[in-house]
C-alpha cells in the first residue's frame, strides 16, 4: 500500500515540475518578444522589405503559439539538449 502512494507522489510531482517548466518556459518567451525592436532591427544596411523577408524566413511572423513551439524545438535540437539530459540524468539518480 505504501509503495502505491509513493509512486502516486513521485508522478504527481513529476506532472507538476512538468507544468512549472511549461509555464516558465513560456513566461521567458513572451518576455523576450516583449522587448523592442527585432533581431534585424539594429541594421542600417537592411531595407524594411529586407527585414520583413528575413522575419518571415526566420519564423517571426507566425502566431506566438506556433513561435513558440519552434523555440522549443529548436531548444531540445541543439547541442544543449544533451548536456540538459547527461545533468537531469545525475538528478534523477540522487
Amino acid at each position: 500500500m505504501q509503495a502505491s502512494r509513493l509512486l502516486g507522489y513521485i508522478a504527481g510531482r513529476i506532472v507538476l515540475v512538468g507544468l512549472a517548466a511549461v509555464a516558465l518556459s513560456w513566461t521567458v518567451f513572451l518576455l523576450v518578444h516583449t522587448l523592442p525592436g527585432n533581431p534585424f532591427s539594429g541594421s542600417e544596411r537592411l531595407s524594411s522589405e529586407q527585414q520583413q523577408r528575413l522575419l518571415k524566413r526566420a519564423g517571426l511572423t507566425e502566431p506566438y503559439p506556433l513561435q513558440y513551439l519552434h523555440w522549443l524545438q529548436s531548444y531540445f535540437a541543439g547541442d544543449l539538449s544533451s548536456m540538459l539530459w547527461h545533468e537531469a540524468w545525475i538528478s534523477i539518480r540522487l
